[in-house]
């Protein structure tokens, strides 16, 4: 049997994304102390947003294919959906965070 095309393009766009994270953090350590680097950080998270549904889609198609392997799929859809659960527990604890007493000194 052969790999899905769907599958391994899914798998690439999640390593896409997951570098472009990478890239967000590293810049964040590092400091955006220009513009410059403030506007590659909102590119790249346009671009993670972007790819995001169409990397999903496609794991979701190559799991769909009959008579073809589905060992990108998974790894494709899992990493799609890590980065998913995250934004989710991030914009979660934002919320939590701002709703909580601010301390009186």
């Amino acid at each position: 049997m052969k790999h899905s095309g769907d599958a391994i393009a899914s798998f690439v766009v999640s390593l896409i994304i997951w570098l472009a994270l990478v890239a967000l953090i590293l810049g964040d350590v590092v400091g955006m102390a220009t513009p410059r680097a403030a506007t590659w950080a909102c590119l790249y998270f346009l671009l993670g947003v972007i790819l995001h549904p169409i990397g999903f889609y496609l794991g979701i198609a190559g799991m769909l294919e009959k008579d073809r392997k589905h060992v990108f799929a998974v790894l494709g859809l899992f990493l799609n959906w890590v980065v998913l659960f995250g934004l989710f527990v991030l914009t979660c604890s934002a919320g939590y965070a701002s709703a909580m007493p601010h301390p009186k000194f």
